[in-house]
């Protein structure tokens, strides 16, 4: 049974990678089936990438309650040495989608996570923060800042440090367009939508979208 489980998440999981969106709904429903009937737990631990997986996915399709309510009930799932990072990134990840980001930053700003994913994707929440609320000067700092750590990463493969590179990139290009700019916005858009390795790419192209009006 956990063999075809996996099976079937690993499918949803690609297929929604090729944004295919109808497969985030899918894989919700099979990750809640793998929670009730636990199949997702091994030695009654849930592993804290799941466990962010899980997360991701229930607010990539608008489960927010949902997703906290996660948090608090399974978090005593998790290893004590990966639960308090593991709850502070995820719920700073649910006050993201609900557009509360006074309350990621204080979650955030002050937090360097020992787990590099973790890490990085602190860092790709907080500048789109800054971009969100026009904090110009966090903004510019933590690009370089975001920059430099990537360079440092000599063991990461390095299309996972293009993802992450050209995100940046992409922000920073943004945050330079002005509004109603319609001759930028789609050299934006189409350069963007070429790209194969771009991390949150769907919110780059709804940020672009809103600076068009």
């Amino acid at each position: 049974m956990k063999t075809i489980f996996d099976a079937a998440c690993n499918y949803c999981v690609r297929k929604s990678n090729k944004g295919n969106e109808i497969y985030f709904n899918e894989l919700f429903n099979l990750y809640e089936f793998g929670l009730n009937n636990e199949i997702l737990f091994e030695l009654n631990e849930l592993d804290p990438a799941l466990f962010r997986n899980i997360c991701f996915c229930a607010l990539r399709v608008k489960k927010y309650e949902w997703t906290e309510e996660f948090i608090k009930e399974f978090s005593n799932k998790l290893n004590v040495k990966y639960r308090e990072n593991a709850v502070t990134f995820n719920l700073a990840r649910v006050y993201w989608y609900k557009r509360e980001f006074e309350k990621v930053i204080e979650l955030l700003r002050d937090v360097e996570y020992e787990d590099i994913l973790y890490n990085i994707n602190s860092k790709i929440t907080l500048l789109s923060v800054y971009y969100e609320l026009d904090e110009i000067e966090a903004f510019d700092s933590l690009v370089q800042s975001f920059n430099t750590f990537l360079r440092r990463q000599k063991a990461m493969p390095d299309k996972r440090k293009l993802n992450y590179s050209n995100f940046i990139k992409y922000t920073d290009r943004l945050s330079k367009i002005n509004v109603g700019d319609k001759e930028k916005i789609k050299k934006f858009k189409t350069d963007l939508e070429d790209e194969t390795l771009v991390s949150s790419k769907f919110w780059l192209l709804e940020k672009a979208d809103e600076l068009a009006g």
